[in-house]
């Protein structure tokens, strides 16, 4: 009799666990999905954005190019100009006419991305090369009579880029964006 009501306990133990595992995954996906991750978040006492230390400024950033960006308000910045380099993982070319590149950072820098980053980008930091193709209805008006001439290097290049480091408030993880400049190295 002792045994079925500890394995009873047990279950009843698991399945809470797994009910408020479901309810806190699918209320975290839900924010992301409405892009009202940062407006929750700002009001906590912590930040899941990641507490960003000994960020290695820079200096060669185009501050002209944020005329460019569709809707720069969703963009947080956290330092207006920032050098790193890695390996690029993943590349595709967004409605708003980015190319929204994935970079695997080297290591031999502070740490860049956050939980989100993780969960949803692989653990890259995401840069967006602006005004790279044509924009949608919503974006066609920031790239106006601006086409962006930084070549966008291939899958499995090692790169050094230049750009504003911000988290992308709607989603939660962290870019280059706009990118300034993108080398490739050896």
């Amino acid at each position: 009799m002792r045994l079925r009501k500890t394995s009873y306990v047990n279950i009843k133990v698991a399945f809470a666990s797994i009910v408020v595992f479901f309810f806190v995954f699918f209320f975290i996906y839900s924010l992301v999905l409405t892009g009202k991750v940062f407006d929750f978040f700002q009001y906590l006492p912590f930040s899941p954005y990641g507490t960003f230390v000994n960020v290695p400024t820079s200096k060669g950033c185009d501050n002209s190019l944020w005329n460019h960006v569709y809707s720069p308000s969703r963009l947080y910045v956290v330092s207006p100009c920032i050098t790193i380099s890695g390996t690029i993982t993943k590349i595709e070319r967004e409605s708003d006419g980015d190319d929204h590149i994935l970079l695997k950072v080297d290591s031999n820098y502070p740490r860049l991305t956050n939980i989100f980053n993780k969960l949803l980008m692989k653990d890259n930091i995401v840069m967006e090369i602006i005004c790279k193709g044509e924009a949608d209805k919503e974006a066609k008006e920031s790239c106006q009579n601006y086409t962006n001439k930084i070549s966008t290097p291939e899958v499995g290049s090692k790169v050094t880029v230049t750009g504003s480091f911000v988290v992308d408030k709607p989603y939660g993880w962290t870019e280059i964006h706009p990118v300034s400049k993108i080398s490739t190295t050896p």
